[in-house]
């Protein structure tokens, strides 16, 4: 109930106890939704506060190693008008945040002292039993966090006060509890005989002095990311274990809160720690018998991702731009299995948390056909972006890069059909419970440079997009193919936890911008979600000397922000186009550096304001299709280009300067 109606319900409940009926027999439950979201309270109980003694979170930073689930985007808190949709809350915001948020709290306490006074008034107050308690608890900054829906410590901490029969005698303890046990405490102080068939118990033995515990840990279940997470708090540790929907543990989390009481460190899978996290583990068991997913003995794992070494080489990218930092631009790479064991990917470990495996996703590479499946190289990708600590973007797109299968000349489009849902129900299922996975293309290359529809073509050895036979919506404007409104609700169906993006090649050529914009427009206008627009940016180096493509560029940006999506850069590389049998100059070079760093720069300027992210286009110049044309940030020798100079310096003073705007 809101807090407009409190005096309707005290009245109410007052009428109840001066009824006929009063025999003091009832149970009266009053709830309370403050202090939820909005922060809204009247003015006096904000005079109670002085806002410059409210303290921020002290530790607003990520946790080291993390599991992937249990920190969030403080989605409905970042809903409200004025609020950063990304990046750390400004001081002052967080400030007024708080303020708002204890003057709730003092708002409610004064409700329940006006219950309190009418137990009094009435002369029932030393014959009524009180209790006082909290559904949830609160983030206020602390990991960057502002709202609930964690199994952290402040989202599952609550209030609890209990007032006996016996008020004059007080005690207080520090032994772990569940909202479970209220209900045989209260039966156990009214002298009703406690069911057996319920998970509580009756806290009556720590109401004495003695305050004897009546139980080890107690248990939060939280669902993340379509995992359960299964938490366990002792007085000094807290133990998670995330258990998907085929009853495997991905991920755990170990919390030591007498060394660090803000979580800052994630303890899980640590050989100094095994011991007590197998205790933990087999404790959790015996409590959460019959839980739904968490089998009796241990589960299945894998280890939590670890952070690969950042010694090999000075201030790699990823240690200023990771999904944890507070960099304007995340900046990853594309790479292929192909490159698994060459210095390509080593350097792509090293230097980038955000990853994008090239066309190891694709139609092609998973489904050429009815009847033949091939996941090892993709889901080994997710094995080593959880081993290096790496988000990822799935290149999985409906797009002209498919099967030979597909582009036979003789297939009909049922036969596409059928294998378009096939292909994209299975991929999204597969990997929707995998928090590395953060975003995924869903169609790709729908529309040519000129704006028009891109289609088939005779043969299956050239480049064509077969699922436009699929048929057109006739009944739009645009007439849109109806494979991409069919991958996106199979998306939407499928992989919820995973970001869904409309990318598209080319350059900043406006017919096909309006096509692309009308397409997620129709997307959205039908109520199928569309989380962001991609750019695969394979540029001349100059590009920026144009004024044309960076105005395009900014004006894509704001109409991306406006509609609420995300902006990603899904690939990029600059060429350097010369005459024939000239050599690569290092003019040539600084000026490809240049175009690097002017892309960027315009990015980062819609940083804070929403997502935006940046993929280079694999590593070296000879991995590419067009590597005499020398795009790349890594010569082919692998050695670094002024780009890649350019590209970690951006990285470095764009967290610096961000930091300092916000201090």
């Amino acid at each position: 109930m809101g807090f407009a109606r409190i005096p309707f319900v005290l009245k109410a409940s007052w009428d109840f106890w001066r009824s006929p009926l009063q025999v003091l027999k009832y149970p009266l439950a009053v709830g309370f939704k403050k202090p939820h979201l909005p922060f809204v309270a009247p003015k006096k109980y904000w005079d109670l506060y002085d806002a410059n003694e409210i303290r921020l979170a002290q530790h607003q930073a990520g946790i080291e190693n993390a599991s992937g689930y249990s920190i969030h985007d403080s989605h409905e808190f970042r809903g409200y008008e004025g609020v950063p949709k990304e990046g750390l809350i400004p001081a002052e915001l967080q400030r007024k945040s708080i303020h708002g948020y204890l003057a709730c709290v003092s708002y409610i306490d004064a409700q329940v002292g006006l219950l309190l006074k009418e137990l009094d008034d009435l002369g029932i107050a030393d014959n009524t039993i009180v209790v006082l308690w909290g559904d949830h608890g609160f983030h206020l900054g602390d990991h960057g966090m502002w709202g609930k829906h964690t199994t952290l410590e402040n989202a599952t901490r609550v209030p609890l006060i209990i007032r006996t029969l016996e008020a004059n005698k007080v005690a207080q303890t520090n032994s772990p509890v569940e909202l479970n046990d209220i209900y045989p405490t209260l039966a156990d102080l009214a002298g009703i005989e406690i069911p057996t068939a319920i998970n509580g118990r009756s806290l009556v033995p720590l109401l004495s002095k003695e305050s004897k515990p009546v139980r080890a840990g107690a248990l939060t279940i939280f669902k993340s990311r379509g995992s359960l997470g299964y938490s366990f708090r002792t007085e000094r540790y807290r133990y998670t274990e995330w258990i998907n929907k085929a009853g495997k543990c991905p991920a755990k989390e170990l919390y030591d809160y007498e060394s660090d009481p803000l979580e800052k460190i994630n303890l899980a899978d640590q050989k100094s720690h095994s011991e007590i996290q197998n205790q933990l583990a087999k404790q959790l068991r015996a409590h959460a018998q019959g839980c739904e997913r968490l089998k009796p003995s241990e589960p299945e794992s894998t280890p939590n991702p670890q952070p690969t070494s950042l010694n090999q080489s000075d201030d790699p990218i990823r240690a200023s731009s990771n999904i944890k930092s507070d960099a304007p631009v995340l900046i990853g790479a594309a790479s292929n299995a192909k490159f698994w064991d060459t210095r390509s990917y080593e350097i792509v470990n090293r230097e980038f948390a955000y990853v994008t495996p090239g066309n190891d996703f694709k139609q092609t590479a998973i489904h050429p056909q009815p009847g033949k499946w091939k996941w090892k190289t993709a889901d080994e990708w997710i094995e080593r972006c959880k081993k290096n600590s790496q988000v990822m973007r799935l290149h999985s797109a409906i797009s002209p890069q498919c099967s030979k299968w597909a582009k036979s000349d003789n297939r009909t489009p049922a036969e596409l059909k059928q294998n378009l849902q096939e292909y994209m129900t299975e991929v999204c299922k597969r990997y929707n419970d995998q928090p590395h996975v953060r975003w995924m293309d869903v169609v790709n290359e729908t529309v040519s440079r000129n704006g028009e529809w891109f289609g088939p073509r005779e043969g299956n050895d050239r480049w064509e997009n077969p699922w436009y036979q699929i048929g057109v919506d006739e009944r739009h404007p645009l007439k849109p193919p109806v494979y991409i409104k069919m991958a996106f609700e199979l998306a939407n169906q499928h992989a919820p936890n995973i970001k869904q993006i409309v990318n598209q090649h080319g350059g900043m050529e406006t017919a096909m911008w309006d096509k692309v914009k009308g397409i997620v427009e129709h997307l959205q206008d039908s109520g199928i979600r569309v989380d962001g627009i991609g750019w695969q940016g394979h540029i001349d180096t100059g590009f920026e000397n144009d004024p044309n493509n960076m105005k395009a560029l900014k004006s894509l940006i704001e109409w991306a922000q406006s509609r609420k999506l995300e902006f990603h850069v899904t690939e990029f590389n600059a060429w350097i186009r010369t005459e024939e049998g000239e050599t690569i100059s290092k003019d040539d070079l600084a000026a490809q550096a240049k175009t690097y760093l002017a892309v960027l720069e315009v990015l980062r300027d819609y940083g804070d304001t929403g997502v935006v992210t940046w993929c280079a286009w694999q590593i070296k110049d000879n991995e590419t299709e067009r590597g005499h044309l020398q795009g790349n940030l890594y010569d082919a020798e692998g050695q670094p280009k002024p780009a890649l100079k350019a590209v970690k310096r951006f990285s470095q003073k764009s967290v610096a300067q961000k930091s300092a705007n916000q201090n």
